[in-house]
């Protein structure tokens, strides 16, 4: 497997990073899994208790190499933007 065929199998296709998407106080919500595609992503670092859950971003946190990659020893060159979303207690339980 080389990290192009690990790239695309992952929907990574692009070799640099787009801008962040989201800018504090922005709401957002958490994308339900796809079981489809579970396969494909064994490092979810998001928990199954937040998906469908509606949060805001408290902070941008910066530009990280996706550790989707780095669990299979893989650099990529596109890094995954990391943002600190809060959540109210009563939207997660």
């Amino acid at each position: 497997l080389t990290p192009g065929e690990l790239d695309a199998a992952l929907g990574h296709t692009a070799a640099t990073s787009p801008a962040p998407r989201f800018a504090q106080g922005t709401n957002v919500r958490v994308l339900e899994e796809r079981v489809q595609s579970r396969w494909r992503r064994p490092h979810l670092r998001t928990p199954g208790y937040l998906f469908g859950c509606t949060g805001i971003i408290e902070s941008y946190e910066g530009a990280f190499s996706d550790p989707e990659f780095l669990a299979f020893s893989v650099a990529p060159a596109r890094k995954e933007h990391l943002y600190r979303v809060r959540f109210a207690q009563g939207d997660v339980w």
